[in-house]
């Protein structure tokens, strides 16, 4: 099973390259202000937060670094998981576009500009033109 069936290119690509990035930097930044904290728990949310950043902004398994910030996202929303002293999240405004974003990226997918298009992107698949019942009348010994 493919997690998207397309990776689309060109503008369209160029526009979730730009969104998964502008996404990830905002992990990555949310994590640094996670790590500066003394409590352990907020290192572990903070490690967390940045390899989450790290895999939307390469495209790496993004639809479960996706869904897992959705996780995260709603934690934070619903105060489950404590807020850092200083945090991007501080507004609900900053979390509904974080929520948009996320949305945006698992919904669409990474794009062709991510290392999920080239693991998991498209595939030449290359049909014979003979088909193997005629190869099999004309030289009994070769297809079998």
């Amino acid at each position: 099973m493919r997690w998207f069936p397309d990776f689309p290119g060109g503008p369209a690509g160029l526009g979730l390259l730009i969104g998964r990035v502008a996404l990830g930097l905002i992990f990555i930044a949310q994590g640094r202000f996670y790590l500066i904290e003394k409590d352990p728990i907020m290192w572990l949310l903070g490690g967390v937060s940045s390899l989450l950043g790290f895999l939307l902004t390469l495209g790496l398994l993004t639809p479960v670094a996706g869904c897992l910030g959705v996780i995260g996202a709603l934690m934070i929303w619903l105060t489950i998981i404590p807020d850092c002293s200083s945090s991007l999240s501080h507004s609900n405004y900053s979390l509904f576009l974080m929520g948009v974003l996320i949305v945006e990226v698992l919904l669409v997918g990474p794009g062709a500009y991510s290392i999920d298009a080239r693991i998991f992107g498209r595939r030449e698949i290359v049909i014979p033109r003979t088909h193997p019942y005629e190869m099999e009348r004309s030289d009994p010994g070769s297809y079998r």
